[in-house]
C-alpha cells in the first residue's frame, strides 16, 4: 500500500488512456534501458483517483479521473511542437534543432530554452491546481503525450505533485 502518488509515463494519447487504462487497469512497467522489460498490474485503477498529464503536439491536457470517469479537465493552448515552433523562431535554428532541445528539458544546456519550458511547466502546474481544487489527492498521477519523452518533465511531476517515489508504466 502507497501513501504518495504513483506517477507513470504514458506514450499513448489521452483516448488511449481511457480506453485502456481505466477500462483494464494494465500498465506495463518500463525500465529505463528496455522500452519492454516487463509486465506489472497495477490493482483497481479505475476504482482510483488518476490525474493524467498529456502534452501533445499542439495542445497540453490536464484531467482528473475517479472511478476511470473524467471529472475536471483543462486545455492549454500549446503543446510541444508549437514550443519547438516558437523557440526555432527565437533562437534562429530549424524545428528539429529546437525539437531536441524541448526534449532535453530540464537538462538542456541552453538557460533561455530551460527558462521557456519552465513558464510552459508553471501553466501545467495552473492547471493542475485548478482540476484539484477541491478534490482530495489522487492516488495516481500518468504522463503521456511527448512531455513524458521530456528529461526532468516526469520527476517535475513529482515534486509539483508532492509524490517521492515514482514508477514508470505504460499501458498495453
Amino acid at each position: 500500500e502507497s501513501a504518495g502518488l504513483e506517477v507513470a509515463q504514458l506514450t499513448y494519447s489521452l483516448p488511449a488512456v481511457l480506453a485502456g487504462a481505466a477500462e483494464e487497469g494494465l500498465f506495463f512497467d518500463f525500465a529505463q534501458d528496455s522500452p519492454r522489460a516487463s509486465q506489472k498490474r497495477v490493482e483497481g485503477l479505475s476504482e482510483r483517483r488518476a490525474l493524467v498529464i498529456d502534452a501533445g503536439g499542439l495542445s497540453t491536457d490536464v484531467g482528473l479521473f475517479v472511478d476511470g470517469q473524467l471529472q475536471a479537465s483543462a486545455t492549454l493552448s500549446w503543446g510541444g511542437m508549437s514550443c519547438a515552433t516558437a523557440i526555432a523562431k527565437e533562437l534562429r535554428i530549424s524545428v528539429e534543432q529546437a525539437m531536441t532541445r524541448v526534449l532535453e528539458g530540464a537538462t538542456c544546456r541552453q538557460p533561455d530554452v530551460r527558462r521557456f519550458l519552465q513558464d510552459r511547466w508553471a501553466s501545467i502546474q495552473q492547471a493542475i491546481e485548478q482540476v484539484l481544487q477541491d478534490q482530495p489527492r489522487p492516488d495516481a498521477a500518468l504522463v503521456g503525450g511527448r512531455a513524458g519523452l521530456m528529461d526532468g518533465f516526469v520527476e517535475w511531476v513529482e515534486r509539483t505533485t508532492e509524490h517521492k517515489d515514482a514508477s514508470r508504466y505504460s499501458p498495453p
